[in-house]
């Protein structure tokens, strides 16, 4: 991060996702048993069918630490 800021750099991709409505992002710090470290609501929420991909562009995760 420069400043305290920071944005993700590659196009990221969920894959096989239960059917579920995905309201918030959160930052973890490990795959699994990690910390949530930062979470925020979506700008659009985005319903999702059982199986589906959600991909994020890069650039498209701007986090800002003040």
């Amino acid at each position: 991060a420069t400043g305290g800021n920071t944005a993700n750099t590659d196009a990221e991709s969920f894959t096989n996702l239960p059917a579920c409505t995905v309201t918030h992002i959160g930052v973890w710090d490990a795959v699994s048993s990690g910390n949530l470290l930062f979470h925020t609501g979506v700008t659009t929420s985005k319903a999702v069918l059982a199986g589906d991909t959600i991909s994020v562009a890069a650039g498209a995760v701007a986090i800002t630490l003040a």
